[in-house]
């Protein structure tokens, strides 16, 4: 499966659209760092998520690696599991990066 878009339906709340025609909700209440909490504290600048080559990002160089969205490492009521913020703010998940 690969994200084709993404939109914020409601808070921190993001639909991500799959080409597989079916879409999941993640929230990104819980998420921190000292890239995300300006990106979060800001409305306006957290709806601009987009999707390009299948990697959600937001202003700034903040991304999120799809297999975390996916799996539901993230956004499921609860902080990242095994999550570590990377370089210009990606949000790794779990064992390393993992590519779809």
């Amino acid at each position: 499966m690969k994200i084709t878009r993404a939109r914020v339906v409601s808070g921190h709340i993001v639909r991500f659209y799959l080409d597989d025609g079916t879409s999941v909700d993640r929230d990104f209440s819980l998420v921190c760092g000292e890239v995300w909490d300006p990106l979060l504290s800001d409305p306006r600048k957290f709806r601009q998520v987009r999707v390009k080559d299948g990697h959600p990002y937001w202003p700034g160089d903040v991304d999120v690696c799809p297999d975390a969205i996916l799996r539901g490492k993230i956004g499921r009521g609860r902080p990242p599991k095994f999550a570590t913020i990377g370089a210009r703010g990606t949000l790794w998940s779990g064992r390393g990066v993992t590519s779809l």
